[in-house]
């Protein structure tokens, strides 16, 4: 569980800003094991503790937040194919595959 109430203000701040920038951001939810989450433009979530981290590091914006939830997409992807492949090779992948990776 993730709460972050000595920082209640900035993350206030931070939703301000991005609303301000005209990017779309729904009132706070909490999730099933207690995070705190925030519906941001059109198709992408991001937590409290997400939305510091942009706003410390100066990336609290459109395109700060459209890398995170491309880096969460590329996590995802890795996670899918470690699921199903472990820890082969792109040899071994190749190989007993009906595709080609070349």
């Amino acid at each position: 569980m993730i709460h972050h109430p000595e920082r209640s203000k900035d993350v206030t701040k931070a939703v301000r800003v991005l609303r301000k920038q005209g990017v779309l951001v729904s009132f706070p939810m909490q999730t099933a094991n207690g995070e705190i989450v925030f519906a941001v433009g059109k198709d992408s979530t991001v937590t409290a503790e997400q939305m510091l981290e942009l706003l410390d590091r100066g990336e609290l914006h459109a395109e700060g937040l459209r890398r995170l939830a491309q880096a969460q997409a590329s996590a995802t992807l890795m996670r899918s194919f470690l699921a199903r492949y472990g820890k082969k090779s792109w040899q071994e992948i190749g190989a007993s595959s009906k595709h080609s990776f070349r």
